[in-house]
């Protein structure tokens, strides 16, 4: 080996093992108090969007307003080129992201819903959120709320009902649907809020898909399908809903199987971002059908003088009709 090559190999050797002995710089980590202040923000919202501001122009009230076009839709319900408008400053071209919740300020989808705009929008830069004096990778938000989505939003606490008319009220959804799918029950992480605190579990619970054959009252419609939460553990979460106390029955939790026809009695979830319904309670949020022949259990008092859904329909009907 001549000199030129034992000198080449031995700057290779000094470059490797430079390059070895170099610091490891390590990655940022997200700023603990806008994380934290994120969650809340998602938390509390019913929409969180990411857009572009296309333009502005004077509403009714003769203020500007800004013009934003939906690019993303992080959670809730919306389309991508629906169109935000807001009095709240931005810039035309800018990119922003937006939590919001029910409200009157900030108007979607050619003024049609109200919502609240719970700070300014977010300027949103090369993969970089502005958040006040901080910032933080766009990334690390939508990780952090891919986390936050995997927890059910559960009701605190479910009511029963002694009357049909008590029960009819309570329930956002009245339907006749089959159960498509049930898997079975598995631990999954809930979590409630009672006034003001949160507080999370994992009872054993199945996500279950319901076919909707035929409405009597709310909004779903002939083949539309819902996800249902069944978790006969929430059980323990009932309370009299004509005194407010612990409720208990001595009867056994009904049990809802796949294939099979049921009259649902249904509430939507508390996190509107998430598409799960609820039982009104687990012992009268579905009762069995096969044909016109209900099969009422002993346990549901609200139903116990009905055998059969055509009678039953046309109470509840006049129950809404009256109210």
């Amino acid at each position: 080996m001549n000199i030129k090559t034992k000198l080449i190999a031995l700057l290779l050797c000094c470059l490797f093992f430079s390059a070895c002995a170099a610091p490891v710089v390590a990655e940022k980590s997200p700023d603990p108090k806008v994380m934290q202040e994120a969650r809340r923000r998602y938390r509390d919202s019913t929409l969180v969007i990411k857009g572009v501001c296309t333009g502005t122009h004077i509403n009714s009230e003769g203020l500007m307003c800004y013009d934003l076009e939906i690019t993303e839709i992080i959670a809730g319900e919306a389309d991508k080129g629906d169109r935000i408008h807001s009095t709240h400053p931005m810039s035309e071209g800018g990119e922003y992201l937006l939590y919001l919740s029910g409200g009157e300020d900030v108007l979607h989808a050619e003024d049609v819903t109200g919502y609240t705009l719970q700070d300014d929008p977010l300027p949103v830069t090369d993969g970089m959120v502005v958040w006040d004096a901080s910032s933080v990778k766009l990334e690390d938000l939508m990780e952090d709320i891919e986390q936050i989505k995997k927890i059910v939003a559960a009701p605190a606490n479910f009511y029963f009902h002694n009357e049909l008319s008590g029960l009819v009220g309570a329930a956002d959804e009245i339907l006749i649907g089959r159960v498509k799918e049930l898997p079975v029950l598995k631990e999954l992480p809930f979590r409630t809020r009672s006034e003001g605190v949160s507080t999370e579990s994992n009872p054993r619970a199945s996500i279950a898909v319901i076919e909707a054959y035929g409405s009597v009252k709310g909004k779903a419609n002939y083949g539309d399908t819902l996800s249902l939460i069944y978790c006969p553990e929430s059980v323990a979460s009932i309370l009299d809903a004509d005194t407010l106390t612990a409720f208990a029955l001595r009867y056994p939790v009904p049990r809802l199987r796949e294939d099979e026809l049921y009259l649902f009695f249904l509430n939507y979830g508390p996190d509107a971002k998430q598409p799960y319904m609820f039982p009104v309670n687990i012992y009268q949020g579905f009762v069995r059908l096969a044909g016109d022949t209900l099969y009422v259990p002993n346990s549901n008092a609200a139903l116990k003088d009905y055998r059969s859904l055509t009678p039953l329909v046309k109470d509840i009907k006049d129950i809404l009709n009256k109210g």
